[in-house]
């Protein structure tokens, strides 16, 4: 089974989005479906493209990848004129929780 927190919705507006790098958002406390609380929930994502109100992809990646689809595997797919074209919809990749790319993880300090 998967994990689950209290319904909360992000303010998408005070997320960097377009920069086409890593960007870290720190989520707040998030309960596992174990019952743990991890204090602070911190994702590593990308965004490429165009903000809200304009359309968004999210790409989901298997558990060895990273948020970094854009700018490494999947670069052909990802960016202007390509299959997911950044000119008019914006892509969002974010990392797994657990994952080693900077989202919360076992490498975590006091995760």
């Amino acid at each position: 089974m998967g994990s689950t927190a209290d319904a909360r919705p992000i303010e998408v507006a005070s997320l960097p989005l377009g920069t086409g790098g890593i960007e870290l958002a720190g989520l707040g406390p998030f309960r596992l479906e174990s019952g743990t609380v991890l204090p602070e929930l911190v994702v590593a994502y990308r965004h490429d493209g165009p903000a809200p109100p304009a359309p968004q992809v999210l790409v989901v990646h298997a558990l060895t990848g990273s948020a970094d689809a854009a700018g490494d595997w999947w670069a052909p797919l990802i960016g202007p004129g390509l299959a997911l074209d950044t000119r008019g919809a914006g892509v969002l990749c974010a990392n797994l929780l657990g994952g080693r790319y900077g989202t919360t993880g076992p490498t975590s300090r006091d995760p």
